[in-house]
């Protein structure tokens, strides 16, 4: 039998799963942070990045470029990466949730237009989508998280 202070290897991979979660969550956060402390730090013009004032936006060309190689590294690249390092019931719940983020987008943006052009919203700008799209993977996350955890 063994002592209670012993981790068997479920107990032993199942933290080193959760730490490993947390490192790419504070990873996320200071990849997100450092984005936007530069974008704030550097923004010239009359415009904002963080609202739907972008047309007097201006940024220098080469801080442009480095800028959206970094969003290229923070949406796409890393994402696909730690899909690689998750387990498969996990895996199959962020799938769940991007798919839900995509139905969001391809269904609201269009009921955002109609309900723009009757005059009940306002005018669909970049910013609502990419909230539109959050929402939607946040939500279809959650669902695909509660239908695994309640019993069948």
């Amino acid at each position: 039998m063994t002592e209670p202070t012993e981790r068997n290897p479920g107990e032993t991979n199942t933290r080193r799963r959760q730490m490993r979660m947390v490192i790419y969550m504070l990873a996320s956060v200071a990849i997100g942070g450092a984005i936007g402390l530069v974008l704030a730090l550097s923004e010239e013009g009359e415009g904002s990045f963080f609202s739907r004032d972008f047309a007097g936006l201006s940024l220098d060309p080469n801080l442009a470029i480095a800028i959206s190689v970094a969003l290229f590294f923070a949406f796409v690249i890393f994402p696909v990466w730690c899909f690689t390092q998750i387990d498969e019931l996990l895996r199959k719940q962020n799938m769940v949730g991007l798919a839900g983020g995509c139905i969001a987008v391809i269904s609201g943006y269009p009921i955002w237009v109609m309900l723009y052009a009757g005059g009940f919203a306002p005018y669909p700008h970049a910013f609502g989508v990419f909230l539109l799209s959050y929402g939607g993977m946040i939500a279809s996350f959650l669902l695909a998280k509660l239908r695994d955890l309640l019993p069948s």
